[in-house]
């Protein structure tokens, strides 16, 4: 029958036991099954833990502040205690099956890369928004470079679409406005349109091109004195 695995001296927590279970410290380990190994009166380890194999090793433990002040030095051990001993100066020992107990030492390992892959898992989110942050700022710059190329491109084309009157035109126009004729040069740059009394003329320097009332004699007047 092969021991349990655990050293002696080894500090265990008992599966079983709820909440923050008291830390045990391992001081024998005999080779009997837990159904050969009686842990009280008649009662065999495996009777008074059916819920683990009856061929399991046993381990026996001593919680770890009465262990300590039977030996205060018993981290330097790695003999087993006597159990005779320990009954003899009144210290309780457990027996258990093997599988029922777990090593803190263990634990701390399970515990500490849990918390190495949560601080990976943590660093790596960040990484992640990080650059998800960068991406939408680089996408917002670029949205906004191409919204200023598209503004200054729209700009110099309406610049460029824009055709400047000539000086007979403005002169045509100034001269209209003078003599108490509404005019506006169009879009064109080409014609004046003048408002008289309602009626509208389209005027070019060359003579009226279009409108008919009573005052399209004076308009071509004026556009012959200019």
């Amino acid at each position: 029958m092969e021991h349990a695995s655990f050293a002696i001296g080894e500090p265990v927590v008992d599966r079983d036991q709820d909440g923050d279970p008291n830390t045990a410290i391992i001081v024998n380990c005999p080779p009997k099954t837990a159904d050969e190994w009686t842990a009280y009166r008649d009662t065999t380890v495996a009777d008074d833990n059916p819920g683990y194999p009856e061929d399991a090793p046993v381990a026996v433990a001593v919680y770890r502040d009465e262990l300590a002040e039977f030996d205060p030095n018993w981290d330097d051990r790695d003999t087993p205690f006597s159990l005779s001993d320990l009954g003899e100066a009144g210290v309780s020992h457990y027996s258990f099956p093997a599988p029922r107990l777990r090593s803190i030492e263990q634990s701390e390992t399970e515990n500490g890369q849990r918390e190495q892959r949560e601080q990976r898992e943590q660093r790596e989110q960040r990484t992640y928004g990080e650059a998800s942050t960068d991406s939408r700022d680089s996408a917002k710059a670029s949205t906004s470079e191409e919204l200023v190329v598209d503004d200054e491109s729209n700009s110099d084309s309406q610049t460029e679409s824009a055709v400047e009157p000539s000086a007979a035109l403005v002169t045509l126009k100034e001269a209209l406005a003078d003599r108490g004729v509404d005019a506006d040069i169009d879009a064109d740059a080409e014609t004046v349109t003048a408002e008289k009394l309602g009626v509208t003329y389209h005027v070019k320097p060359e003579g009226v091109i279009d409108g008919d009332g009573p005052h399209r004699e004076q308009i071509e007047r004026i556009v012959t004195e200019i």
